[in-house]
């Protein structure tokens, strides 16, 4: 007669549960954190201070700025538009060619406010001193999950990556367009002198007629313009 009872695995055969890590080992996950945030993996996820007072002590400092030197302001501000118009040129390429875009921020240092949509994180840190964008696989060490290794900027073709690396320096160069543009439209460019010359018609009618005469007050030729713009015809 044949036994059917199940066989139990004895206590030496079966796999027993890694232990734990010991405190003060941080996981692969933890560390990860402690690379990424620079804080111990016992440490609170919290900022150490409040990002809504930093950003209101930085809008009051632009504040007083303005008050005090005006055109200091203007020129950090101008700066920081202008880097901030060179990273979006490389953020707007690297999302047309397919890449992932994880963070785009104004200024560095500690983070002041931020939102996320999609993929991608926004937001403004606390020293004005540029932007910058954050692309997945910018180089060949940089580990990324397997599911978005399509999406790395190492993996897109040659043309794709210098469309990405070139942007920003394009963004300059229309920048200069659109100013020279602003400049000859709204500024304009030194006139010419302009000569009031008056003509008589009609006789004993006495009428008069202003006429503007453009000329150029250089030289020899400034006296006989000046004649022939009050010169009365024969």
């Amino acid at each position: 007669m044949t036994d059917t009872t199940e066989s139990t695995p004895s206590t030496d055969d079966r796999i027993e549960a890694p232990p734990p890590p010991a405190r003060g080992y941080a996981t692969e996950a933890e560390q990860q954190k402690v690379n990424h945030r620079g804080v111990s993996p016992d440490a609170s996820s919290e900022p150490p201070s409040n990002p809504g007072l930093r950003l209101a002590g930085l809008i009051a400092t632009l504040v007083v700025l303005g008050f005090w030197r005006p055109w200091v302001l203007v020129m950090i501000l101008g700066l920081v538009v202008m880097i901030f118009l060179h990273e979006l040129g490389h953020f707007i390429m690297a999302k047309r060619a397919g890449m992932k875009v994880t963070e785009f921020f104004l200024c560095f240092g500690p983070k002041l406010w931020s939102f996320k949509r999609g993929e991608t994180e926004y937001g403004v840190k606390l020293l004005p001193l540029g932007a910058y964008v954050k692309i997945i696989g910018m180089s060949n060490m940089e580990e990324v999950p397997a599911e978005d290794e399509g999406r790395t900027y190492r993996q897109k073709t040659f043309g794709q990556r210098v469309g990405v690396a070139v942007a920003g320096s394009a963004m300059h160069f229309m920048l200069a367009l659109v100013l020279i543009f602003i400049s000859l439209v709204m500024v304009g460019q030194p006139a010419e002198e302009v000569g009031v010359g008056i003509r008589r018609i009609g006789g004993d009618g006495a009428v008069f007629v202003a006429e503007a005469l453009l000329f150029e007050a250089r030289e020899a030729d400034e006296p006989a313009l000046a004649d022939a713009a009050h010169a009365e015809p024969g």
